[in-house]
C-alpha cells in the first residue's frame, strides 16, 4: 500500500527571558506545496508594492521573511530599506501568512517545555532540548495521521540537530523494521503505518516554506512570551488577536512544565 507524503517544516525556538523551548512544524502535503508556495508569493508582491510605493524603487529580489526581524533592517535583508514599514503593515503580512495555514488546511504542530533552564540543568546531555522536543512531536504525529511518509526540512545545518533529529528517526526506523516488538513498547503513539525519512537541511533564503514555519514559531512563541512573563505590549497584543484567527482544527499545541529531580547527593 502506498503511503500519503507530506512535508514537515520545522522551527527550533528557545525564549530565555520566558524559559520555554518549543519546536513547531508546518506539515504540507506534497499535493499542496506548489499551492503554498504560490501563496507565499503573493504576499511576497504585497510587500514589493508597499516597498516601491513608500521608497519609489523596484524590488529585484524577495526579502527573507523571518519572525523575530520582521521586515526590519538587519544583516539578512541588507538590500532592503525596511525604514517606512509600520506595525500594523507586518502584521497585516502576518495574518495572510496564517491565511496560508488556513486556506490550505495545512497542519500546525507544536511542542515544548516551559522549564527549559530546570530542564537543561537536569539533562546536561540534551542543552537545547532538540532530541527532546523532536522524539516527542515525532511521535505525537501519529495521534493525527497513519500510512504517511513525512519527509522533515529544517533551515541551516546544526551539528546537534543533525545528530538528534537524524539520529532519532535512524534509531527508530532500525528498531521498527527489525525489532518491531520492542518499538511498540519504547515508543508512544508507535504507528508501523507511519515512516520518516530523514531530516533534509536548507537555507531560508532559498526556501518558502521553512520562513513560513519560522514565522508561525515566532507568532506562536509570543504569545507563550506573553502569558509566562505578563509582558504585553500593544505590538504583542495585536499579535494574540492575530495567532487567535487560526483555525482550531489546524492546530495542535503544548507547551508543558516537565518534573525534574535531581540526584541527591
Amino acid at each position: 500500500m502506498s503511503k500519503d507524503v507530506k512535508f514537515i517544516f520545522l522551527d527550533e525556538s528557545i525564549t530565555l527571558e520566558a524559559n520555554l523551548s518549543s519546536l513547531t512544524g508546518v506539515i504540507i502535503p506534497m499535493t499542496k506545496f506548489e499551492k503554498v508556495v504560490s501563496d507565499y508569493y503573493k504576499i511576497i508582491s504585497v510587500i514589493f508594492d508597499y516597498l516601491e510605493k513608500a521608497t519609489g524603487k523596484k524590488q529585484q529580489f524577495p526579502p527573507i521573511l523571518h519572525g523575530k526581524d520582521f521586515l526590519r533592517n538587519s544583516k539578512e535583508n541588507k538590500a532592503f530599506d525596511f525604514s517606512s514599514v509600520t506595525d500594523e503593515f507586518r502584521l497585516s503580512v502576518f495574518k495572510k501568512v496564517i491565511d496560508i495555514i488556513n486556506d490550505n488546511d495545512l497542519f500546525v504542530i507544536r511542542l515544548g517545555y516551559s522549564n527549559f533552564k530546570e530542564i537543561v540543568e537536569t539533562f546536561t546531555i540534551d542543552d537545547k532540548l532538540h532530541n527532546l522536543n523532536w522524539f516527542n512531536l515525532s511521535r505525537t504525529i501519529s495521534k493525527f495521521y497513519e500510512d504517511t511518509l513525512f519527509i522533515p526540512v529544517m533551515e541551516g545545518i546544526d551539528s546537534s540537530i543533525v545528530h538528534n533529529f537524524c539520529g532519532t528517526i535512524y534509531s527508530l526506523n532500525y528498531i521498527k523494521n527489525l525489532h518491531p516488538e520492542i518499538a511498540k513498547n519504547v515508543a508512544y503513539n508507535y504507528k508501523e503505518s507511519n515512516t520518516f525519512s530523514s531530516v533534509f537541511f536548507t537555507k531560508s533564503k532559498y526556501n518558502e516554506a521553512t520562513q513560513i514555519v519560522d514565522i508561525i514559531s515566532y507568532l506562536l512563541q509570543k504569545v507563550d512570551y506573553a502569558d509566562i512573563t505578563g509582558k504585553r505590549s500593544s505590538f504583542t497584543k495585536k499579535i494574540i488577536e492575530v495567532v487567535s484567527h487560526l483555525k482550531e482544527e489546524c492546530f495542535a499545541n503544548s507547551i508543558i512544565e516537565m518534573k525534574c529531580e535531581k540526584d541527591k547527593a
